[in-house]
């Protein structure tokens, strides 16, 4: 994208590149924190990253917000 290699990308937001790696691989979960960070240093909106998220990894997450009983149904994914 930008031309950052992991360790560079990983001294931007202050882990270690083999966390990156880790990152990649789906090895270890990100914060949503880190991930906004992400966005910030790679210039793009988060949205960025779930914008080909297939349905069955959005059914199978244990935070779906799928079955929230506080959101009416047109505002769920």
């Amino acid at each position: 994208m930008l031309g950052l290699t992991q360790e560079k990308l990983a001294d931007l937001i202050g882990v270690t590149f083999q966390q990156i790696q880790k990152y990649e691989q789906g090895k270890n979960r990100i914060s949503a924190a880190r991930l906004y960070d992400l966005s910030i240093i790679l210039q793009t909106p988060i949205q960025f990253f779930f914008d080909e998220m297939d349905e069955k990894t959005i059914q199978n997450s244990p935070r779906s917000l799928r079955s929230s009983p506080f959101l009416p149904k047109e505002e769920l994914l």
